[in-house]
């Protein structure tokens, strides 16, 4: 799996040189359409591109999918905002043909403007879209408007194979986005900004993500790699863990003693977070109670570690919502689809569905995590896969940020 989830720069090298086969003639309709999400624009985007200018004569409209059509799509939150792929589209559309006139908009389904502008003429799709042309001519002919002409390209090499074969001969999948998304995990996405507020040895790291993303596995390999390592999680513990502690008190005082232990009169977790899961008010209330003593034991966890590691990692799974950000150097996130947080959670920690459901559905979205990080993991595949992402981070945090 790890070398199949590698972009393989020969091959993209490669498909830079594949020779579009002839059209059967040039600017064959007048208006052409075609779609996609655009993301990382490669050499099959370009193919599509070049084809579909060839056979236009005015206008070309490009449909650019946003909103739900790209949450199917693998590591959707490391797609770019759908204004800067129409900008990159742009681009490389007047690269090819400065001479056409260019539409280009979001679509939110897979119709987008075919099925609102009549004057269209033909749509240009790729072998594994050609359906969704089917279900747009089927709604034009409800409408009473004529067929789009379907032109599907057709690649060749200069040496006649096709593509297929191209990715047999060099045993890799074939060059998408979802690829290339898949080969930034690991690499720092977007550059850390000055930090005054904090020293600058040691350096923090902030490791956050949501409920069974794997955040506390990275952790403890960060920790084999010679990081300090400190759990927020197992600091909230500790701050209530004692009997009769002020906290401990609070607690109590606010939620009940149908949350502690009869046995032993210590706060059972698995009850309080049946409580505080069901109730995104509770959560917060439990959160302001415990977080002044996490951040005392965090702070003095932080100058025992310090004489001995120059960077200290610190796991959070609130580290955005509650700013923290704030307390750290770079932000690196572990990101999971909701779906596999939930079957996670039912198939280690024995929950029910619903029970599951209120976790996930309690926490900030992935997108948002993406979007106040500075490295990403995903940790979907196999462990050694996560782990490569991670040596990755490493290898750049050093050589770029402590060197």
């Amino acid at each position: 799996m790890v070398q199949l989830l590698k972009v393989n720069l020969f091959l993209l090298m490669l498909l830079d040189k594949i020779l579009l086969s002839p059209a059967t003639g040039y600017n064959m309709f007048r208006n052409v359409c075609l779609g996609g999400t655009f993301d990382n624009i490669h050499a099959g985007h370009k193919l599509l591109f070049n084809e579909a200018t060839k056979i236009c004569k005015e206008k070309l409209v490009v449909g650019v999918t946003d909103g739900d059509m790209i949450k199917k799509k693998t590591l959707w939150e490391l797609i770019a905002p759908v204004d800067d792929r129409i900008c990159n589209v742009r681009e490389c559309l007047m690269a090819i043909n400065p001479n056409l006139n260019y539409n280009i908009v979001p679509i939110t389904d897979i119709f987008g403007p075919t099925i609102v502008e009549e004057d269209l003429d033909c749509i240009v799709v790729s072998e594994e879209t050609v359906k969704g042309a089917e279900k747009i001519n089927s709604v034009r002919a409800e409408k009473g408007w004529h067929d789009l002409k379907v032109h599907v390209i057709n690649l060749l090499t200069e040496d006649g194979s096709t593509n297929k074969d191209i990715m047999t001969r060099l045993n890799e999948k074939k060059v998408s986005s979802s690829l290339i998304r898949i080969n930034k995990l690991g690499t720092i996405i977007r550059p850390p900004q000055p930090n005054d507020s904090i020293a600058k040895k040691p350096y923090l790291i902030g490791l956050t993500g949501g409920i069974a993303s794997g955040k506390t596995a990275i952790g403890k390999y960060l920790e084999t790699l010679g990081f300090g390592y400190i759990n927020y999680d197992l600091m909230g513990h500790k701050t209530y863990a004692k009997i009769g502690s002020p906290i401990y008190k609070e607690i109590i005082e606010f939620f009940g003693y149908s949350i502690v232990d009869e046995s032993t009169n210590l706060i059972d977790r698995s009850k309080l977070g049946r409580v505080v899961f069901s109730d995104k008010s509770k959560l917060e209330k439990l959160n302001a109670i415990v977080w002044p003593g996490i951040y005392k034991l965090v702070d003095e966890e932080i100058e025992q570690l310090k004489n001995k590691h120059d960077i200290i990692v610190l796991e959070s799974a609130l580290l955005i919502e509650s700013g923290q950000t704030k307390r750290v150097h770079q932000v690196w996130t572990s990101i999971i689809p909701p779906e596999e947080a939930i079957k996670r959670q039912i198939e280690c920690r024995n929950l029910s569905r619903e029970e599951a459901e209120k976790r996930v559905n309690a926490q900030i979205d992935n997108l948002t995590r993406v979007k106040s990080s500075n490295a990403v993991f995903c940790s979907l595949w196999e462990p050694e896969f996560t782990q490569e992402q991670v040596r990755k981070a490493v290898k750049e945090l050093k050589e770029k940020y402590l060197s």
